[in-house]
């Protein structure tokens, strides 16, 4: 089973678990936000690599996990999968695992921003082009969101994120082009995060 695969599947695995958790009873309407709270989040929404032969973007989704260390201090971690092109059968994928840290501001109105700053490992892969590849890439991300409860214990936010992502060098595909050295990364997810 090919390493894609694997991070595939525990991926997959994550989101059903995540999806199945049972939460607690909330105690109080803002419960969420409370220091030592814990976060599991699903995510989804549009993705598109930036560098100048990328192709139009496509779709991205994932999971996270955080805990809310203080009022605005939120640390924790995301892995999400992306699917930034693809043409006929060829297909470029890549699944950005990271740590991320988040400062949130509780303002007196339902709606509360975001910001924060994550590092990663990118895993990425051309898919039946003809010079099919796979490798690992480190990255880093600027991330702006609005979040809003829904319930006690459940969230729903919107967030922005851009990312940086190096390579050891360009790289020529034959359907793709030219995938440049170090490219920017866009995207812009739905998120609903369920608190415990």
């Amino acid at each position: 089973m090919s390493r894609f695969r694997v991070i595939s599947a525990v991926a997959t695995l994550a989101l059903l678990a995540a999806a199945a958790l049972p939460a607690r009873e909330a105690r109080a309407a803002d419960e969420a936000w409370q220091k030592g709270a814990t976060w599991v989040s699903l995510r989804g929404g549009m993705t598109k690599s930036l560098s100048d032969n990328a192709p139009n973007g496509n779709v991205g989704w994932g999971v996270g996990y955080h805990r809310v260390l203080s009022r605005h201090v939120i640390v924790g971690g995301t892995i999400e999968h992306e699917l930034l092109g693809r043409f006929g059968p060829s297909s470029i994928i890549e699944v950005p695992m990271g740590a991320e840290v988040l400062l949130q501001w509780r303002w007196r109105t339902p709606v509360h921003p975001m910001m924060g700053v994550g590092f990663a490992a990118y895993y990425r892969k051309h898919h039946r082009t003809g010079a099919d590849r796979a490798d690992f890439q480190p990255g880093a991300w600027l991330k702006l969101g609005l979040g809003t409860p829904i319930d006690a214990a459940s969230l729903l936010g919107l967030e922005v994120k851009l990312a940086s992502v190096s390579s050891d060098g360009a790289f020529e595909d034959p359907v793709f082009g030219r995938d440049e050295p170090s490219s920017g990364r866009f995207s812009t997810k739905l998120v609903y995060t369920r608190a415990y």
